[in-house]
């Protein structure tokens, strides 16, 4: 069932989707009206045909493909195709920057794609898994989500996830404490992990990765901004005698 959704002017000057057919454009427009509340929905592209082309002769495989591909400014696709337990699902990406859902909007019953790297790490200890063709493996995910964490905060993007790195993750993954939510919410919360340093440091995929110490330092919250705990004179009265 169509949802109602916010077309805002940028989205008819994006120039990633620019360069994409108009029926195109006018497909990822469409999955926003069938996305739930999250940004998810199945990966059904005749049930997706009738609800956005009922009367245009459109092949929406091959536009979910195509919508599914990496961007030239980004390195991230519009949506992203990953399957949990056989049943293939979709996500539009920077779902929360294109829409406001209502508050009343009945919540996703569709698993995020967290569950199913959650599920790739307990029947394949994190080992990439390829799943269809333009489907996400767990290396994929990884990734996407970290590129999308840099472009967020002006780190540095990957190009490519190498054995060595690889098998970094599949050792991370393995940890039940490893979460690269709450190390995004780290990073938000530190300017010295942003690169606002005296150093010109900045966190980096690898640093996150490759040791067990620096992911649990940065959870630990090591890395946050340091409040000012200097105590403040009280108003109206003397630092030194204490006397109005």
């Amino acid at each position: 069932m169509g949802r109602i959704r916010y077309l805002k002017p940028d989205f008819f000057k994006d120039e990633d989707l620019a360069m994409l057919p108009f029926e195109i454009r006018l497909l990822f427009a469409g999955l926003w009206g069938i996305a739930d509340k999250a940004g998810r929905l199945e990966d059904r592209p005749m049930r997706i045909k009738a609800e956005v082309f009922p009367y245009d002769n459109v092949d929406v495989q091959a536009g979910i493909d195509i919508l599914s591909k990496v961007k030239q400014s980004s390195g991230t696709p519009f949506i992203q195709k990953y399957q949990i337990n056989g049943q293939k699902y979709i996500q539009i990406i920077n779902w929360e920057e294109h829409q406001r859902p209502h508050h009343t909007e009945k919540e996703s019953t569709i698993p995020s794609m967290e569950k199913g790297m959650e599920k790739g790490k307990e029947k394949q200890d994190g080992a990439s898994r390829g799943l269809g063709n333009g489907e996400i493996t767990v290396k994929d995910q990884i990734l996407e989500k970290w590129n999308r964490i840099a472009n967020k905060y002006n780190l540095q993007t990957i190009l490519k996830i190498s054995d060595k790195r690889m098998a970094a993750i599949t050792a991370r993954l393995r940890e039940r404490d490893f979460n690269l939510d709450s190390i995004e919410n780290e990073i938000a919360l530190s300017d010295f992990l942003r690169g606002i340093n005296n150093q010109n440091w900045k966190i980096d995929f690898d640093f996150v990765f490759c040791s067990a110490n620096n992911y649990l330092k940065i959870l630990e919250g090591n890395y946050r901004n340091k409040k000012n705990t200097k105590p403040e004179p009280m108003s109206g009265l003397s630092l030194q005698t204490g006397k109005k």
